[in-house]
């Protein structure tokens, strides 16, 4: 009886050995199960976080789609008005706008302005040659009147670019 008894307050050991190692278990287990939990909960909050963001974006969607709609709405009523404005009428000639810089308009001031004279003497001297009553020759014409024109080109002659600019920005 004596054996039974040392076998059984073995197994009593035993099995309250193994019972305090389930409640060990059961106590880390019932932690773990708290923090799944509040895991849990923080996740179903981000979720509603992002539903509520989603419907945001869904919302907004709607609304842009409704702006295009109008703003597509629009341009075609444009696109009509623009086609009616544009029947056409007597063919205009463009408007040719010319935009020089500062520095074009300073660079052309720099060179000096000689007017072609070529073209015009030689019709000069050509309706001066076709009269009879005079003998001069077309050379001595061409070169007679080249030398007047540039005379007067030298006369002519524009001032330092530096002064008319000056001179353009106090008179404007």
């Amino acid at each position: 009886m004596e054996r039974e008894l040392k076998n059984k307050d073995e197994q009593l050991k035993k099995t309250e050995k193994e019972k305090q190692s389930a409640e060990e278990n059961n106590e880390k287990l019932k932690k773990e199960t708290s923090k799944l939990q509040k895991r849990a909960k923080e996740f179903e909050e981000y979720i509603k976080e992002l539903e509520g963001s989603k419907n945001n974006i869904e919302e907004k969607y709607r609304e842009l789609n409704v702006n295009s709609l109008k703003l597509r709405a629009q341009n075609e009523k444009l696109i009509e008005d623009l086609k009616v404005y544009q029947v056409p009428s007597a063919p205009k000639k463009p408007k040719v706008r010319r935009q020089i810089s500062l520095k074009d308009e300073l660079g052309s001031l720099e060179e000096p302005r000689f007017e072609h004279t070529t073209h015009h003497s030689y019709t000069l001297s050509r309706g001066v040659t076709e009269r009879k009553n005079l003998s001069v020759g077309l050379t001595e014409t061409i070169a007679h009147i080249t030398a007047k024109k540039m005379k007067e080109a030298n006369q002519n002659r524009r001032k330092d670019p530096s002064e008319e600019y000056f001179t353009l920005v106090l008179v404007t």
